[in-house]
């Protein structure tokens, strides 16, 4: 956002058609696996304040701004999109933002508006794990579509849906580890393989494939040791190659 211009312009220099490739330096949430811990999860919402805490706002607006003037040079359906955080504390930061995107009549849109948020979707206050940009990516793609009228792709739309989970759970009695994954729909989940890797201290002690089911048991070794479980989710048709990662600590008692 420091210097909205030459990305910018960048990708509109190498712009040659519908079909070509642009993109961007970085992975972004893709690296973001470990989801919230239960315990760590504010329950209470923070209340109304009048005042942003975003101590560079200006600056961020001010980068805004160039975005607009630029697009001001030759309009386009130019729109803003915010991206989730786990609690909504940017009340004010986004009323200013709103305040100067309305002096551009230009639209602004959050996700995940409607949708509570989950602690699995997000790897802290502000950065969403791979769960939850699955989702994040599928509502900013259905409203790309219906803003700008680009045709989505109904099958690559039904393949990456199976891939939504709106929360888990992480059960440990003693000895006995239960991770359980919630998906949106249990029917499309059903095609889906689940790779389940147990480890301490960095040494892999435990793997697993399971078809079809989303819930992980295990009897750990050593109840009072720390471990880390990944799991890898893929598609058993294999469909575009997409593999959805997480991992979550067990804590030592």
């Amino acid at each position: 956002w420091k210097t909205p211009g030459k990305s910018i312009k960048d990708a509109i220099g190498a712009w040659k058609g519908e079909e070509t490739p642009i993109g961007f330096g970085g992975k972004g949430y893709y690296l973001l696996t470990a989801p919230l811990l239960p315990e760590d999860v504010e329950t209470d919402s923070p209340a109304e304040n009048p005042v942003c805490f975003t101590p560079d706002l200006d600056a961020r607006l001010a980068s805004v701004e160039a975005i607009l003037k630029i697009d001001a040079q030759e309009p386009s359906s130019l729109f803003f999109i915010e991206a989730p955080t786990y609690t909504d504390r940017y009340q004010a930061c986004r009323a200013q933002t709103s305040s100067l995107l309305a002096e551009y009549e230009k639209l602004y849109f959050t996700l995940l508006k409607n949708k509570a948020p989950s602690a699995l979707w997000f790897h802290d206050e502000t950065h969403m794990t791979q769960f939850g940009a699955v989702i994040a990516s599928l509502e900013t793609a259905r409203l790309l579509s219906e803003e700008l009228g680009f045709a989505i792709n109904q099958d690559a739309l039904a393949f990456y849906e199976r891939y939504q989970f709106k929360d888990y759970s992480l059960e440990r009695k003693g000895k006995d580890l239960q991770i359980s994954l919630m998906p949106f729909n249990e029917a499309l989940s059903k095609d889906l393989n689940y790779q389940w890797q147990v480890l301490k201290q960095g040494n892999s002690i435990y793997e697993e494939v399971v078809h079809g089911s989303s819930v992980f048991t295990f009897t750990l070794p050593d109840s009072s040791k720390p471990y880390l479980v990944k799991v890898t989710i893929s598609s058993a048709a294999g469909a575009y190659g997409y593999e959805l990662e997480g991992e979550f600590v067990v804590k030592g008692s």
